[in-house]
């Protein structure tokens, strides 16, 4: 897949891509609380513990559903992990413990190492896009729980201002 004013990825650049991101995941939330990967900060909000499903639900999903026809490792956790099939409201509810969720993504990205040369650059490029996505929404659900991620910034940008982290900051239309 061409993107605009680059060159595509080499193919092993592209794997390597997809390895350093789950590397990346996987070091955000090393040592995280467990408890706190179940919790959510408010309600527009999905635990942590969800996003981490959620990222190997849509890459079983788009890459080996998709693209390979085995619903296997995707269909059984969709009412836990798809977007549409599991209310946000329940999703701390529904969610297995963080050990077992870090269990399903590697058992998940071991089916898709072993078949990667055959999937489709455009939907490899999709699904590492969409990690990257899900760190930083981590991240954000991490920081608005008071806990600190060990592969996240110690600090946000411009401080831990008590006035500007109290609460939601509404906009008009």
């Amino acid at each position: 897949m061409s993107r605009p004013g680059r060159s595509a990825p080499s193919r092993e650049d592209l794997e390597a891509r997809f390895e350093a991101a789950r590397e990346r995941t996987l070091a955000l939330v090393a040592g995280l609380d467990p408890e706190l990967a179940q919790r959510s900060p408010h309600p527009d909000f999905s635990p942590i513990v969800w996003h981490l499903g959620h990222i190997a639900y849509t890459e079983a999903r788009w890459l080996l559903e998709y693209a390979q026809g085995s619903s296997e490792l995707s269909e059984p956790q969709a009412y836990r992990f798809s977007q549409e099939r599991s209310p946000k409201a329940e999703r701390s509810r529904l969610c297995p413990d963080l050990s077992r969720v870090l269990e399903y993504m590697e058992r998940v990205r071991e089916r898709v190492r072993a078949s990667f040369a055959a999937l489709p650059d455009d939907l490899l490029w999709v699904v590492l896009q969409h990690e990257y996505q899900h760190c930083e929404t981590i991240a954000v659900v991490a920081f608005l729980l008071g806990g600190a991620l060990e592969g996240a910034a110690a600090e946000p940008p411009g401080g831990r201002d008590p006035e500007v982290l109290q609460g939601f900051v509404e906009f008009e239309g």
